[in-house]
């Protein structure tokens, strides 16, 4: 039975039910407190609990799936637990180092020893977050729009960890810089904020450019992106002890992908300049705890 996508899956719910359905909510009692001159008299108006439960709930699930599905994986061959649900990208045959291959991208979750590791984290310490940000957010009057940003980071963060192959792990790799961009700018009354979250917008691109260009030499020298089958492939190449070898390249294309800006020594300073912006931009969030674990994966 598959179960493995209901990891992801219970945060996406929790963002699309606060943001579609909190956020109106949450000011509609606003409305009503104001009507009654409650801030007037410096009253609080508390925001409806469902919104911090429904938040936290599905981080809460995620993490307990996430503990059995840790567990179903040390049980099967090579520790290793992969969930197919659909054939995301059928495409026409490609020009790879192998000849024409067909290009066929799956929508597959993948939990082996690595990603367990990742996942008990991410799921473990994103669910005390979201128990923190219902004390430290709940007078914000975008209280519930920052719980659905939060679910939202989550379900990109777990996209990223499980995902079976490069191009999944990219739409989550993408997903949490878009959440980065909007934890940033929450504020976005504030020309400082926006200001800030387009920066750090920017210089994620330049990651993203570093990891589109790994992916596309992966593809053209294994013909594939699943991570299992570069793997063995990549596993039967000769060792590189230079630096132009493909494995090389591509190691280093994710890398930049990873790390942002990975350049040569001759150009430390504007990597240390990119990385001085992005982290300027992230301390205009109250998000710190959050960003630490995006930083941590």
């Amino acid at each position: 039975m598959k179960f493995v996508f209901l990891i992801p899956l219970f945060p996406l719910l929790g963002f699309l039910f606060n943001f579609l359905v909190g956020v109106r909510a949450l000011r509609r009692a606003r409305d009503e407190g104001h009507g009654h001159g409650h801030h007037a008299h410096g009253v609080h108006v508390p925001p409806p609990a469902y919104i911090g439960l429904v938040a936290a709930g599905a981080v809460l699930g995620s993490f307990v799936l996430a503990l059995i599905a840790v567990l179903a994986a040390h049980r099967v061959p090579d520790h290793t637990l992969v969930e197919t649900l659909w054939t995301w990208i059928p495409g026409g045959a490609a020009q790879t180092a192998h000849g024409p291959v067909p290009f066929n991208v799956d929508w597959a979750y993948q939990v082996d020893p690595l990603s367990s590791v990742m996942l008990l984290v991410v799921t473990f310490v994103g669910f005390f977050i979201h128990v923190y940000s219902i004390g430290y957010m709940g007078h914000d009057p975008g209280y519930a729009r920052f719980m659905s940003y939060l679910n939202l980071f989550m379900f990109a963060m777990l996209t990223l960890v499980l995902g079976a192959n490069y191009l999944v792990l990219f739409v989550g790799w993408e997903g949490v810089g878009l959440c980065s961009y909007l934890l940033i700018g929450f504020w976005f009354e504030k020309h400082s904020a926006t200001s800030a979250g387009m920066k750090a917008f920017i210089v994620n691109r330049i990651g993203d450019a570093g990891f589109a260009l790994g992916m596309f030499l992966i593809y053209t020298t294994f013909g594939s992106l699943d991570f299992r089958t570069v793997m063995a492939h990549a596993a039967e190449m000769p060792v590189e002890w230079a630096w132009g070898g493909t494995l090389t390249v591509i190691a280093l294309c994710l890398f930049v992908g990873a790390a942002v800006a990975a350049l040569p020594q001759k150009r430390m300073r504007v990597a240390a300049a990119v990385l001085v912006v992005w982290v300027a931009a992230a301390l205009q969030a109250r998000d710190f705890l959050l960003h630490a674990n995006s930083l941590l994966m």
